[in-house]
């Protein structure tokens, strides 16, 4: 058991390793009572070894404290496992084997490399878990924030501290900055659960929870004026495919649509309606939802052009489209040229879900699009215009829910 000596002014502390040979911890020139405490708790981890109990929480709390070099002295006697000086790359490791399901979609586990490639490009050297504290992980936002563009899996490590000097230079926006941050704190999620760290040092650098979803300057409802417009501009069939299956069917572009096989279509017949099969690639799950009036004419067009219409074919079969298109980039394009205010795919499946969800209920909206109301309700449904015409008149037929407020004047 741990038992103190004294040389002059200095301390040191007896420990058995696992072979029972006596080690000396030296402390140096401390005071009794600490020479003591440092007994103490070394004849906990002690016992703790022997018995294989687990540690007592302020025992463990203490040998989170220590320096490096005592630290890796206890885990070379076998006091304190190897995850107490768990190191930056091995918890990485660590995490993205947890993450990194046989399930997840490629696209996902690219970007989970390349969150830990980052946090190994920023915190080079491989530094301890256990000394990244909060204040790191703030430096380590704002460094996300300013210079990480351009940072990818194949940019080499640095060997000195020359990251600042890396990157495009331009900043990312605050909401990609934190939802990086997120997945920083999914990463040092495992470090706690492993009794390296008390609390998630990336806890304090995420949207807090009660953010509820995008700002009413963020919607965009695109109108059929601006459907039209884009589908005139581009005069091809595939693109107006593109743009109908994400404002008309409220696709996810582009990985919906670009998983769409014409199995997956059914066009009805004359006794029953026309549906799709919705293939989500991210989460693997299929739904289904039908084959809106306003979008058939833009199927049948692809389908009778198509050069290949097996039930193995894509819908969206162009190569160039398929391997080299950037849908963001060709959207925003389109919408410079013809001069249209400024909105992204996902506005035309925000549109979509509202139409859905006004005409056919939120159950139907949420079946159809394959998200839950809640989702929804944050983060898809506005308020058209109309509604507040509507509203606001009495000629339109529309329902009076509060007396009149004028007759009761009288």
């Amino acid at each position: 058991m741990g038992s103190i000596s004294r040389t002059g002014k200095r301390y040191l502390v007896y420990v058995r390793d696992d072979a029972g040979k006596r080690q000396k911890l030296r402390l140096g020139e401390v005071t009794k009572a600490f020479a003591t405490e440092v007994a103490r708790h070394i004849t906990r981890l002690e016992k703790s070894r022997k018995f294989r109990v687990p540690v007592e929480a302020d025992t463990l709390h203490w040998t989170r404290q220590l320096s490096r070099e005592h630290k890796e002295k206890l885990h070379n006697w076998g006091l304190i496992a190897g995850a107490e000086v768990m190191r930056l790359s091995h918890l990485l490791d660590i995490a993205l084997a947890e993450i990194i399901t046989e399930g997840l979609a490629e696209n996902t586990q690219a970007v989970w490399r390349r969150v830990a490639h980052k946090l190994r490009f920023y915190f080079f050297g491989d530094p301890e878990v256990a000394s990244l504290g909060s204040g790191e992980l703030s430096h380590y936002r704002a460094w996300l924030h300013r210079r990480s563009n351009g940072i990818g899996i194949d940019t080499p490590l640095p060997k000195t501290n020359e990251r600042a000097k890396v990157g495009t230079g331009y900043p990312i926006s605050d909401r990609t900055s934190i939802i990086a941050m997120s997945r920083t704190r999914r990463i040092f999620d495992c470090a706690v659960d492993r009794g390296v760290l008390e609390r998630n040092p990336a806890a304090d650098h995420i949207r807090p929870p009660s953010y509820s979803g995008p700002g009413p300057a963020e919607y965009h409802r695109v109108t059929i004026e601006e459907f039209e417009a884009l589908c005139s501009y581009k005069n091809d069939p595939t693109w107006s495919l593109i743009f109908a299956l994400a404002r008309f069917g409220g696709l996810t572009i582009p990985s919906e649509a670009l998983h769409l096989r014409w199995r997956d279509i059914d066009w009805g017949a004359s006794d029953r309606h026309g549906q799709m099969t919705i293939f989500k690639q991210k989460i693997r799950k299929r739904r289904i939802c039908p084959i809106f009036h306003e979008l058939r004419p833009y199927l049948e067009d692809v389908y009778d052009l198509s050069p290949d219409t097996s039930p193995s074919a894509y819908v969206i079969s162009d190569k160039e489209i398929r391997t080299k298109g950037s849908f963001p980039t060709a959207l925003r394009i389109m919408r410079t040229a013809l001069g249209l205010p400024h909105f992204s795919f996902q506005n035309f499946r925000q549109t979509r879900s509202s139409e859905i969800a006004d005409r056919f209920g939120a159950h139907c909206e949420s079946a159809w699009l394959g998200h839950s109301i809640m989702v929804a309700s944050r983060f898809y449904y506005s308020a058209a215009d109309e509604a507040m015409s509507i509203a606001c008149s009495t000629e339109t037929g529309a329902k009076n829910i509060l007396p009149d407020r004028s007759l009761q004047a009288r």
